[in-house]
């Protein structure tokens, strides 16, 4: 594996809400430093996620977080028909199109920039995915992301969440206390990984209808849900 790439960003804990879906506040105060790693190399690695039938429907998908655009070109490998668009700070952003050109897919994969938080996320998009991104933050925070994601899709849009989730007994899991076998991940204190359950009922929580999931013996989660 690669040596990890270093990207330092501004992220902190919110310092307030207004109501149950208030978006968090960040300062500068508390700077995190986020490592990321290559994921893997080979699509055999994750079929849970690469293999997903629920992605043949799909052609037009938003990568929220999506980072330097390593796994949607892995899953375009596998899903030829899709069409994405990473979502991400500009300089990711711009490593992202630089890694499609590389790897000649950038007919149809692009990267458009921006803060996932502060901004608006881009429309039009009749899917949109959080790939190995909730695991970062706080409960607060994935709430959060979450209402943002449903009110940008469209009536029967799809939300699909790929990362890692935590034993049923166990959760919140901090982040720190094991190693994330395909992003060596970073950062700030608010890490944690989270139940399925605790997934599914955040989902419902912000307006999601149908909720479907699979996982692997290696805490890997992929999730559907559909507003």
């Amino acid at each position: 594996m690669a040596n990890a790439n270093r990207i330092k960003q501004q992220a902190a804990a919110p310092s307030g809400t207004e109501g149950a879906l208030a978006g968090p506040r960040f300062t500068a105060a508390a700077p995190a430093e986020v490592f990321f790693s290559v994921p893997p190399t080979h699509l055999h690695h994750r079929p849970v996620y690469f293999e997903a039938p629920e992605f043949g429907f799909i052609d037009q998908l938003l990568d929220i977080g999506g980072g330097a655009g390593e796994v949607v070109g892995l899953l375009k490998q596998r899903q030829p028909q899709l069409k994405a668009t990473v979502f991400d700070f500009a300089p990711v952003c711009n490593r992202a199109l630089d890694w499609f050109h590389q790897s000649e897919q950038s007919a149809d994969l692009g990267a458009h920039p921006g803060d996932f938080f502060s901004d608006p996320l881009p429309s039009g998009f009749a899917a949109a995915q959080f790939s190995h991104v909730l695991e970062l933050f706080s409960s607060e925070q994935i709430l959060f992301l979450l209402k943002k994601a449903f009110d940008s899709l469209p009536r029967g849009g799809k939300l699909f969440i790929y990362g890692h989730a935590c034993d049923e007994e166990k959760q919140p899991m901090k982040e720190s206390s094991w190693c994330l076998p395909a992003f060596t991940l970073f950062v700030t204190g608010a890490s944690r990984l989270y139940a399925v359950s605790q997934y599914m009922r955040w989902l419902r929580v912000v307006g999601f209808s149908r909720i479907s999931y699979r996982h692997d013996g290696a805490r890997t989660l992929f999730l559907m849900a559909i507003k």
